[in-house]
């Protein structure tokens, strides 16, 4: 199992990209095998917590 700021880092990296893409939110998980719940909660967690911007 990787190290939780391996994977936090890594959905911070997904959020960014998604806000920075045209796509839905529905249509960048399908594109990116990623759990739309799952991702759901890490865009909620990057817009309520203090999210550094810079990776």
């Amino acid at each position: 199992m990787e190290p939780m700021s391996v994977r936090r880092a890594s959905w911070i990296a997904h959020v960014k990209s998604w806000r920075a893409s045209d796509l839905g939110l529905t249509d960048y998980c399908r594109r990116h095998s990623l759990k739309c719940k799952t991702f759901a909660a890490w865009i909620n967690r990057c817009n309520t917590s203090s999210v550094p911007t810079k990776l």
